[in-house]
């Protein structure tokens, strides 16, 4: 009977106590289901009213253009008309004769009568070139109506695109308007809850994310100063064995150069002088050629008694020979081998660059509009979209001129990535990009998300994963 009871009890006390738990368990699943709505109908508005931006943004440009064309067609008609008066004119004189052949005073007078014919041709051609005049006139007004007719149809164009994107985000807000309508009591409150403690968890997660993103970007910084360095290095190095190649065939030809010159100083040295033989030997022919000369008999035997009487000339004795010294070479001594100079380390890649103070001044003007409600269209203190929050920010900063378009103010920017974002730089989402904010740092940017929420800081990685970071 005790273990009766016992039992029983325990049954009464788990039973409240699972019912507590399955009561947890289903205000978790609802908050989750209402945090994913939420997110799936932000997404929707955001792309609906970057379709709106843009048509708005083209309407623009078709309106300038309807202007300046409505002023050509002005004009073209002013033309037309001042041809087509001047035809009339012309008619209205051939009709009552004052374009005719000339009177009978001219017909008399010769003179007259050429100059007649002469103006009567020269009216002739001025009626045919008004003519001329007036259908180029109404070609030109033709064309430049058809152009105006292209521009209102243009513009009737991008206003139905305004119109539906407006009829459909007020669709998908009422949508939103019915989901926000259900949170209320202990939903409520929970959401709160979740809300948060998702808030300080992608907090933290954003600051981690974007703590990596910078150090990748710092060590692929650092890889491309490492690899700027070894080029520089290797291009030294081969410039060194450039100059020693080119010292060594210095060489090679200096030794070449001085072992032909020993060669030709030896072989002059080894060749054999003249002797005075020759001359010796040329003395005789020329006395026995004396003999043979014909002169008197009496001189013959008194040049040979001198010949006699003369004593015979010492043989001369061959010089002594001395041998040319060698001409002594210099060889130049080889340079020692060049090495490649030592190479500094490389640098520490540089610092991301400091917040831009225009950067810096739109980023307190968006963080002061924190609290300011979503309005779709809205670039004023009295409500912001994504892209109007932008604009007016870097307005406040004296940076005008921004258009009113998320995927426009991407266009005019240069991608960068993640990691070198700064505060000041834009987080665009979205392939097309439809939703834009501006980074304050830490992996957080300040953005209007949507329509019944408020100007807010966020983590950069929460609004559909990576964002796209851009520099203006």
């Amino acid at each position: 009977m005790a273990a009766t009871l016992m039992a029983s009890s325990v049954v009464i006390v788990a039973t409240p106590a699972s019912a507590q738990g399955n009561d947890s368990r289903e205000l978790a699943a609802q908050v989750d289901r209402i945090v994913a709505r939420r997110a799936d109908l932000g997404e929707k508005i955001s792309v609906l009213e970057e379709r709106a931006n843009l048509a708005k943004a083209e309407l623009v440009d078709i309106e300038a253009r309807s202007k300046v064309t409505e002023a050509d067609v002005s004009s073209a008609e002013k033309s037309m008309k001042d041809a087509q008066g001047q035809v009339k004119r012309y008619a209205v004189r051939a009709f009552t004769g004052g374009l005719g052949t000339g009177n009978a005073s001219a017909q008399d007078n010769p003179t007259d009568a050429i100059r007649s014919r002469t103006l009567l041709a020269t009216a002739q051609g001025n009626r045919e070139q008004a003519v001329e005049e007036g259908r180029a006139a109404r070609s030109d007004l033709s064309s430049k109506q058809e152009l105006l007719d292209e521009t209102a149809v243009a513009k009737a164009t991008a206003r139905e695109r305004i119109e539906s994107s407006r009829a459909e985000m007020k669709t998908v807000e009422g949508e939103l308007a019915a989901s926000e309508a259900q949170v209320k009591g202990d939903l409520a409150e929970a959401l709160e809850r979740e809300e948060r403690q998702r808030f300080e968890a992608e907090r933290a997660e954003a600051e981690r994310r974007q703590a990596e993103a910078e150090a990748q970007a710092q060590a692929e910084s650092q890889a491309e100063a490492d690899a700027q360095v070894q080029a520089q290095a290797e291009t030294a190095a081969g410039a060194g064995e450039t100059a020693a190649g080119e010292s060594a065939e210095t060489e090679d030809g200096e030794s070449a150069a001085s072992s032909s010159g020993d060669g030709s100083g030896s072989a002059a040295d080894t060749s054999p002088a003249p002797t005075p033989t020759a001359k010796a030997k040329a003395k005789p022919k020329a006395g026995s050629a004396a003999k043979a000369s014909p002169t008197s008999k009496s001189s013959a035997p008194k040049r040979a008694g001198a010949a006699r009487a003369v004593a015979p000339a010492p043989k001369p004795t061959a010089a002594p020979t001395t041998r040319a010294p060698r001409p002594t070479t210099t060889r130049p001594t080889a340079p020692p081998p060049t090495t490649p100079r030592p190479v500094a380390p490389p640098p520490p890649p540089p610092p991301p660059p400091p917040p831009s103070s225009s950067g810096q001044r739109a980023v307190q003007a968006a963080l002061s509009m924190r609290g300011t409600p979503y309005r779709w269209g809205g670039q004023s203190p009295g409500g912001f979209d994504c892209s109007g929050l932008v604009l007016w920010a870097y307005a406040q900063a004296g940076r005008g001129g921004l258009p009113h378009s998320s995927r426009m103010q991407v266009a005019m920017g240069r991608r960068i990535s993640v990691g070198e974002l700064v505060p000041g730089d834009l987080v665009a989402y979205g392939s097309p990009v439809h939703h834009i904010g501006i980074y304050i740092g830490g992996g957080q940017y300040v953005h209007a998300p949507r329509t019944g929420d408020v100007v807010k800081v966020a983590s950069i990685y929460r609004f559909n994963g990576t964002p796209i970071a851009v520099r203006i």
